[in-house]
């Protein structure tokens, strides 16, 4: 569609944008009930817990429960990014996190985990060449991870804007 124009705003906090109509849409993995608010769901992201083979050599990471005594790569310094995996696993089950690297970007954080800094936990399409070459292993392929949900929001006020309509199609 090239009669739209496409700017992208990368943040963590959409909604209030939206809501000010400083934006026509949001894809966002944060559920938002608001009733202004229109969403369609786009699509579901799935997560691997990865490290590098000589990290692995070194620091041997058989379960979950290994995990509480290795460096973890997160996105936040509480750690709450692991939340993924924490969730996914009885309490019994949950490592409790000793050392968390904070590492802000989620490619600083694949390749810290390539570079052998600890394990690291990403969106499994972010890792796949990394996995195919071998520079990351997937651990605990068997464990369902939770999974973010992202949709599509928009003010039910804009849905039908052609410009929105189109977008959102």
């Amino acid at each position: 569609h090239p009669e739209l124009h496409l700017d992208f705003h990368l943040s963590n906090d959409l909604l209030e944008p939206l809501l000010r109509e400083e934006l026509d849409v949001a894809v966002d993995c944060r559920a938002h009930q608001h009733p202004a608010l229109e969403r369609l769901e786009l699509f579901r992201e799935k997560y691997s817990v990865v490290a590098s083979p000589a990290f692995l050599a070194a620091h041997p990471v058989r379960r979950p429960l290994d995990l509480g005594a290795r460096p973890l790569l997160s996105l936040d310094r509480d750690g709450a990014w692991w939340d993924r995996l924490l969730g996914a696993l009885p309490e019994a089950r949950r490592p409790k996190p000793v050392r968390i690297v904070e590492i802000d970007h989620l490619r600083g954080l694949i390749n810290a985990a390539e570079e052998g800094l600890g394990v690291g936990l990403a969106p499994t399409y972010s890792v796949r060449q990394e996995i195919s070459r071998g520079t990351l292993r997937v651990l605990f392929p068997r464990l369902e991870l939770l999974e973010d949900r992202f949709f599509v929001y928009q003010l039910r006020s804009r849905a039908r804007r052609e410009a929105n309509r189109l977008l959102a199609g």
